[in-house]
């Protein structure tokens, strides 16, 4: 398919696993998708050979200057019919902007899923696009605790002390709720069943294969700081210097009362999944507060349970870099597919993976 100067092109799971695993030369390359995520896709356990995988823009002299992505899911809610797809990734070279080369890229991988296309987290000109071809865009307030400063002035090394002392106090406010940990590192069948069991107010309810799934593909590897690293070519780079996943059962009377994901990335924490008792919730909480203040070099958290924000909130962690607390993540679904707003999500959904 060309478009002036522009051609098209598709690539499939397949095309990716030919690329990635036997080194096939047929378009692909790291600069278009990076080999961490060319491996989750191709493990994804929802994936199929012949999904659509890639839409890549190659100019005149061959060279790829955009490209966007999108992998499967089956939910166990929303109750849909078969499969939609989550966009991921999507970078257009600056210089040719503004030609209406974005748009077909997109219309492409929509076409390509047959417009089953769901997105999370877009930045707001893929949503204006996405809006101007038809999508509905709502919005997800997300909670967010600056822990730390990272700048070298004299105010920023006073409020670390004070972020400082404001976490040790906060740590001994939490001492007093009765709960034990257990660390695990696969959603077992007990687990799953927890999270089904208390995912009534979530919009999605994924898979167990696909949660576990997520826990073992990440889309990012750690390097730990190495500053020998090859130079990345993607702009959607697959190096972090940190990388770290915490799951984690919560007991109180010797029964699971909570279940919660945290994923560490370049020093900042989010909760990617939670789930808890009510009659529990302080020490679920509590919990999770204790973990996040212990962790070392997180300068950021993020949630989007109001309810932990604002325990976090009493017990004394308080933000001292940041008046703000809460930005919007955008939500993008077809015209037919409903989203019932009372619902929310989790840091886990969609492509806000890593």
């Amino acid at each position: 398919m060309a478009d002036l100067n522009f051609t098209y092109r598709l690539f499939s799971i397949e095309d990716l696993e030919q690329w990635l695993i036997h080194n096939a030369e047929n378009g692909l390359s790291d600069k278009v998708v990076s080999r961490s995520r060319a491996l989750a896709f191709i493990k994804n356990p929802h994936a199929r050979l012949d999904d659509a995988a890639l839409v890549v823009v190659y100019n005149e002299q061959g060279e790829s200057v955009g490209y966007t992505g999108a992998y499967a899911e089956e939910w166990c809610r929303p109750i849909v019919e078969g499969r939609y797809f989550w966009g991921s990734t999507q970078w257009m070279d600056a210089q040719y902007r503004g030609k209406g080369v974005s748009g077909k890229m997109m219309r492409m991988i929509k076409d390509a899923v047959a417009d089953k296309y769901v997105a999370l987290d877009s930045s707001p000109a893929s949503c204006r696009l996405d809006e101007k071809q038809g999508s509905i865009i709502s919005y997800y307030p997300r909670y967010f605790i600056v822990l730390s400063g990272n700048d070298k002035s004299f105010k920023s090394k006073v409020k670390n002390v004070q972020s400082t002392l404001s976490k040790k106090k906060a740590l001994k406010s939490l001492t007093g709720f009765n709960y034990t940990n257990r660390y695990v590192s696969l959603i077992d069948d007990e687990t799953y069943s927890f999270i089904v069991e208390h995912s009534k107010k979530d919009l999605f309810l994924r898979k167990q294969d696909y949660l576990n799934w997520q826990m073992r593909y990440p889309f990012v590897v750690p390097t730990g700081g190495d500053k020998e690293i090859d130079s990345e070519r993607c702009e959607f780079g697959e190096c972090v210097n940190q990388l770290q996943t915490c799951m984690v059962q919560v007991f109180s009377g010797g029964k699971m009362c909570g279940f919660y994901v945290l994923r560490i990335v370049d020093s900042v924490c989010s909760t990617w999944y939670l789930y808890y008792n009510e009659t529990a919730r302080e020490q679920v909480f509590a919990s999770v507060a204790t973990k996040v203040l212990q962790l070392k070099d997180v300068f950021k958290f993020k949630t989007f349970d109001k309810n932990l924000f604002d325990f976090m909130g009493r017990m004394g962690v308080k933000s001292q870099f940041s008046k703000n607390f809460v930005e919007q993540v955008s939500l993008t679904v077809p015209s037919r597919f409903e989203v019932d707003a009372s619902l929310r999500i989790h840091g886990g959904d969609g492509d806000m993976i890593c």
